[in-house]
């Protein structure tokens, strides 16, 4: 049976060399892997947000919410926010679904405080951090789609 010469047709999400240099980028925008502070798109106006955010929760009590349209940047902000070293300040970080319960939130918690102690004790490792004069901070990205319920249950969550 005789080849056919058959053209090539690259069916990646990879933009060319000659895009991203035109673009001013250095990396392939599209890539799956995760984006570290080397590798992270980063503005000046995105910067300037997340030290507001950070000058917020070391001096006041608040409940922060960063709410903007679809593709504004929030979870841009969510993934330079979490990487911050903020004095005093244990990051509990986690990505919200929309079946996500309490329980599943507070599983989603423990996960960062693993070196505390055991997983099914987070009332405990809550404690623990406070006496190492260490401020827990949750910080949930797409919290907009947990039930109204879940969300009222977190507030009072203490």
């Amino acid at each position: 049976m005789a080849s056919k010469n058959i053209p090539h047709i690259n069916l990646s999400s990879d933009l060319s060399t000659q895009t991203i240099e035109h673009l001013g980028l250095s990396k392939q925008p599209f890539a799956s892997e995760i984006l570290s502070d080397k590798s992270f798109f980063n503005t000046q106006a995105l910067s300037k947000i997340s030290d507001s955010l950070i000058h917020q929760v070391q001096f006041s009590e608040l409940l922060l919410i960063i709410e903007g349209p679809h593709g504004s940047g929030k979870t841009s902000l969510f993934r330079q926010f979490i990487q911050s070293d903020i004095s005093n300040t244990k990051i509990l970080s986690m990505q919200a679904e929309a079946t996500d319960t309490l329980v599943q939130i507070q599983q989603k918690m423990s996960i960062h405080l693993q070196d505390l102690g055991d997983a099914n004790h987070l009332d405990e490792n809550l404690k623990s951090l406070k006496m190492f004069d260490q401020t827990p901070l949750v910080v949930i990205d797409s919290a907009h789609v947990l039930s109204d319920t879940t969300l009222q249950k977190i507030f009072r969550y203490q």
